[in-house]
């Protein structure tokens, strides 16, 4: 086939907002967030060595106001070696505030 399967790609974008996520939340100790919904678009056939970028600064800002629960959609862009995109992966998160008395560390 000589081509990168489609969900080795989607496991790709996930895993992108996942580290994007956890990075983010690591300054904001109160807010905890979980994947709630994943949906990959598929744009070219991807060949090679493909890369995935996620960009948190407008929701990072949203999050820094949490107060009640809610839910942001997370997007990793999937490119090739040429810089072509090839998909498109949105993580739906779900985030709210921690508990009193919840583990720190815990998100």
């Amino acid at each position: 086939f000589s081509s990168v399967h489609a969900i080795a790609l989607a496991n790709l974008g996930e895993l992108t907002t996942g580290i994007a996520v956890l990075s983010a939340l690591q300054g904001l100790k109160s807010v905890r967030g979980i994947p709630v919904a994943v949906n990959t678009s598929y744009e070219k056939k991807a060949r090679g060595t493909v890369t995935c970028t996620c960009s948190m600064a407008s929701v990072l800002e949203a999050l820094r106001d949490v107060q009640e629960p809610c839910r942001k959609p997370i997007e990793g862009v999937l490119t090739n070696a040429k810089g072509e995109r090839v998909a498109v992966c949105s993580v739906v998160w779900a985030f709210s505030l921690k508990q009193k008395g919840e583990n720190a560390a815990a998100t």
